[in-house]
């Protein structure tokens, strides 16, 4: 296995390296067909009868973020649940408007 020997990052892979290395990057092909359903909440999105999504953001000169929520109501419950949130470090530049 590639990741158990000692393999500088310049050195030349040998053969039998080189075969292993080529069979895993084709083995990830497969991966492009991959769906992994995720489930936001309990509360059916066909028979909810409020649905809504909530975006939140916030920025400063230091830094941008921002989270989002699945809202979803069938009348006798409502679940809220996280969708995504997102954060990164502001750009040191700034940005200008074109005229």
């Amino acid at each position: 296995m590639i990741g158990s020997s000692v393999v500088n990052w310049d050195d030349i892979l040998s053969d039998s390296y080189l075969e292993q290395w080529e069979a895993w990057v084709t083995s990830l092909k497969g991966l492009e067909t991959l769906r992994i359903p995720r489930m936001y909440t309990t509360v059916s999105f066909a028979t909810a009868t409020l649905r809504e999504i909530h975006i939140f953001s916030d920025a400063s000169k230091e830094a941008i973020g921002a989270v989002a929520y699945l809202k979803l109501s069938d009348g006798n419950s409502t679940e809220i649940s996280f969708v995504m949130g997102k954060a990164k470090v502001a750009p040191s530049t700034g940005h200008t408007i074109p005229v």
